[in-house]
């Protein structure tokens, strides 16, 4: 028995049209069509692309395969399909699909966008013969997405709504029979790759929430409970201290005796909630404590009997469980808020955690709600006062000295870093508050050192290293101005520093740390060191940093006797002006 070969196309993508370098047998036989045929699909893995398309203008493809991108052949340039209302995709029967931005053009307003045209975008058309409720989700690996809602297409004045995100998820409950058109968009005319994915979910419809507003509030009962909830098609009713204007639900927590209460708010996987407890349910409320995250969780310990309200905040989250644990009242842990600070000495250094504690005092720089300790500490006289913290290798911390505890306008300094320093300089006898902050880690070392204001002694000239300012073993504090000076050294931290730089002569006498600070500098700083009794010298290790605003260029290191020379200059051609230089030996 004979068999034969079969010889068929071969096209990848099913887009009809064989890849360009497949031609038949037949064809090489000099047989004319049929049976013979040539592929002259030039990306056969793309079925948006094949000899048979029309050229789509501003996508950066070769869509007709001619050989050109973006030019116009004789039928002119294209559009990608559902880029208008008159080609609008449909999307009734929900499911997952895909469109094209590339070469898309923006055609209609979106609230999104204070009412202007995005660069690019697509339409979606949605026929319902009764309520659902409905879930489109957008994503798109190049950019943020943006899905609207209007009842007619392009209409500014009949949107519904309108989000955005990264990925986007936009939810309605019992959305009422009839048609209904989504607008997919970037804010960005860069795209990537230019397509969204959007997955369209459509169910039965679902009733609303009873606790959307105060009057509706569900009691927490006082054994406790894990309740669900919904924050879909809910309005934004109560604001708390650390939640914004996104929607919320209410609870009511009634107690009648006092009690630990920890209370822990779950959505899905991406989902951010905000749970807050308020003294009273209002639009302007008093917090007593609040927290962001995925999950977020809040304690509150030995709190009184009386009346509160739970509020969970979040942005069109489908479903949610609320768990609310009551149990026998304990003390809170030492620095856990104002109340009961962590005493210091201005000039020591002490072992610290936030183990146990809640995010309760704000300071200015910090907006979150991570987890801070509060120290106090006394000065008799007028002292600079410098602290620095250390915790594992991916630490990072903010901390803020404060005349009135939990009062984040009459600080004194506030600032952050992977090691955490502060100056804050001159400061008048009296109580002051120390808070700080952990990002990620729990247990850190703080050092604080109160010393004699330092007079400024004023650089000038000290533009190389022949010209270098002396600073004595025991440290300074130096103002001067780089723009006064030349470009003459490179840090060798930076691709290249570009602006002008000073030079400062260091001697340490004995074996020392030394914290060098350029906090209080008016630009973008870099700072480095070098070692040897011949200026520029050999780089020293770890001693290279750039740093602006609340996050200055500091550094600390160990030195041993011998000359240093330190190098002060900015990040960018832009980066000159007055500088502050802290020198200080800091305890072994």
């Amino acid at each position: 028995m004979t068999r034969a070969c079969v010889h068929r196309p071969r096209d990848f993508d099913g887009d009809g049209d064989p890849d360009f370098r497949c031609t038949a047998y037949d064809c090489d036989a000099g047989v004319p069509d049929p049976p013979c045929w040539r592929g002259g699909d030039c990306d056969d893995a793309n079925p948006r692309v094949n000899s048979r398309l029309p050229e789509i203008c501003g996508d950066g493809v070769d869509n007709n395969c001619n050989g050109e991108i973006d030019a116009a052949d004789r039928m002119g340039c294209s559009r990608p399909m559902h880029d208008r209302c008159d080609d609008a995709l449909d999307v009734s029967a929900g499911g997952r699909f895909t469109v094209a931005l590339a070469g898309a053009l923006g055609d209609y307003p979106s609230r999104c966008t204070g009412n202007t045209i995005p660069p690019r975008d697509a339409v979606l058309r949605l026929r319902l013969d009764a309520p659902r409720d409905v879930a489109v989700t957008a994503e798109s690996s190049g950019a943020s997405v943006l899905v609207q809602l209007n009842t007619r297409c392009g209409d500014i004045e009949s949107v519904r709504d309108c989000v955005i995100g990264y990925p986007t998820v936009y939810r309605a409950r019992a959305l009422p029979a009839g048609e209904y058109f989504f607008q997919i968009a970037t804010t960005s005319a860069v795209v990537g790759t230019g397509e969204v994915a959007l997955t369209v979910e459509l169910t039965d419809p679902t009733p609303a929430p009873t606790n959307d507003a105060c009057s509706g509030a569900i009691d927490i009962p006082t054994n406790g409970a894990t309740l669900r909830g919904t924050l879909v098609d809910v309005a934004d009713d109560v604001t708390t201290s650390c939640g914004g204007t996104t929607p919320d639900v209410v609870y009511r927590l009634t107690l009648t005796e006092r009690r630990d209460v920890t209370l822990r708010a779950t959505g899905g996987r991406t989902d951010y909630l905000t749970l807050a407890l308020v003294d009273t349910c209002a639009r302007t409320t008093t917090t007593r404590r609040c927290a962001t995250g995925s999950p977020s969780q809040i304690t509150l310990r030995n709190l009184a009997p009386g009346t509160y309200f739970v509020v969970v905040e979040g942005t069109r989250v489908p479903s949610f469980t609320l768990e609310a644990e009551l149990t026998a009242p304990t003390s809170a842990v030492p620095g856990d808020s104002c109340s009961n600070p962590i005493t210091i000495s201005p000039n020591s250094t002490v072992m610290g955690t936030v183990a146990g504690a809640q995010g309760d005092v704000p300071i200015s720089c910090y907006g979150g709600d991570s987890r801070d300790v509060v120290y106090r500490f006394t000065l008799d006289r007028t002292l600079d006062v410098n602290v620095l913290l250390r915790g594992g290798a991916s630490d990072f911390f903010f901390m803020a000295v404060q005349s009135a505890c939990g009062s984040s306008t009459g600080e004194a300094a506030c600032r952050y870093g992977t090691v955490g320093r502060l100056t804050a300089r001159g400061l008048d006898p009296g109580d002051y508050y120390l808070v700080v902050r952990p990002l990620r880690g729990t247990e850190f070392t703080l050092t604080m050192v109160a010393s004699p204001p330092l007079a400024p002694v004023m650089a000038s000239g000290n533009d190389t290293c022949a010209t270098a300012q002396s600073i004595p073993s025991g440290g300074g504090f130096y103002m001067g101005n780089t723009a006064t000076l030349r470009r003459d050294y490179t840090a060798p931290c930076t691709l290249g520093t570009t602006s002008e730089d000073a030079v400062f002569r260091y001697r340490s006498d004995t074996r020392q740390r030394v914290q060098f600070s350029l906090e209080g500098s008016s630009f973008n700083t870099v700072i480095w060191m070098t070692q040897g009794p011949m200026c520029p010298g050999s780089s020293v290790p770890l001693t290279c940093f750039s740093g602006e605003g609340a996050a200055p260029a500091v550094f600390d290191t160990l030195l041993d006797p011998g000359e240093y020379w330190v190098f002060v200059s900015g990040f960018n051609a832009e980066a000159r002006g007055a500088y502050s230089l802290s020198v200080l030996p800091l305890p072994m």
